[in-house]
């Protein structure tokens, strides 16, 4: 098994920051060497020194044991998977009930945040609950604050982005283009990255901010250059949207469909449910 300081180098490194710049405000630079050289057997760099470490490298904890686990699921991610199916088949009886166990569990900030999404997804199949606008700004403020973004917080805004004004959601958008690029490489983030784009694009449209919207889904373009078929797929849909509203309806709609049918064809079956929705949405508020 790869040893945490290992991994702990080897971000440090990538990101630029030298021992020194590390542990500023925590603990000593020969301490974090020893750690990084794997010969902490006696566990000398305890949890409070790593978690202030990883804040100073930029990294979440839940990133940190994602890397750690060679890029494979964790108890977030695990998480997030089961919350996901819950939101999926409209059982907010078991997603509440969810929400309730991990609220028991809550000790770190990050704990607090990873309820907030549980419950966003639950407002969004349960008209009795919302999202107060303190903790709106919980998570505005949390994600205005790092200087990168990884997995966790691509799936925090992704998650909570819908309520949020469209001032914010574009400062967050450029945000998060601009701090994911540490992890931009791994593909589930990638897939994070071009989710939230155009979201941010069908957020934007909803508030009129068409020139926004158009500028954001020129960025999922340069996304979707890369070879997969999922981001082409992805801003091929966004397109055929800012097609159709921008009155050239006939093509915009078959790009739209087009898209769906990648879905069908990949398999794809909860993208083609929600992307149907969503076609179906602009239709009838912009078909008028």
């Amino acid at each position: 098994m790869v040893h945490a300081g290992q991994v702990l180098k080897k971000i440090r490194e990538e990101r630029g920051f030298t021992q020194k710049q590390a542990v500023r405000g925590v603990c000593s630079s020969s301490l974090l060497s020893t750690f990084e050289r794997g010969k902490d057997e006696n566990s000398s760099l305890t949890f409070d020194k790593l978690f202030g470490i990883l804040k100073n490298l930029g990294v979440s904890s839940a990133e940190f044991e994602y890397v750690l686990n060679g890029y494979k699921s964790t108890p977030f991610f695990q998480l997030m998977d089961d919350a996901g199916k819950l939101f999926a088949s409209g059982n907010h009886i078991a997603l509440e009930q969810l929400l309730e166990e991990e609220r028991k569990k809550i000790v770190t900030p990050h704990d607090k945040l990873t309820c907030l999404m549980l419950k966003n997804m639950l407002s969004e199949i349960d008209s009795k609950v919302t999202l107060s606008k303190d903790e709106k700004d919980q998570i505005i403020n949390y994600l205005a604050l790092m200087d990168y973004w990884g997995y966790y917080e691509l799936t925090l805004y992704g998650n909570a982005m819908r309520v949020f004004d469209a001032c914010a959601v574009k400062n967050l958008s450029n945000d998060m283009i601009a701090r994911s690029a540490f992890y931009i490489n791994i593909l589930q983030n990638r897939s994070l990255v071009a989710s939230a784009l155009v979201n941010t694009v069908i957020v934007l449209i909803g508030y009129d901010e068409i020139e926004s919207a158009l500028a954001f889904n020129q960025r999922l373009k340069e996304l979707a250059n890369r070879k997969d078929i999922f981001h082409k797929t992805l801003h091929l849909f966004n397109e055929g949207t800012l097609d159709f509203i921008l009155g050239n309806k006939q093509e915009g709609e078959q790009k739209m469909l087009n898209a769906i049918d990648v879905f069908k064809y990949t398999k794809c079956f909860d993208l083609v449910k929600v992307y149907h929705q969503n076609y179906e949405g602009i239709v009838e508020y912009y078909g008028k």
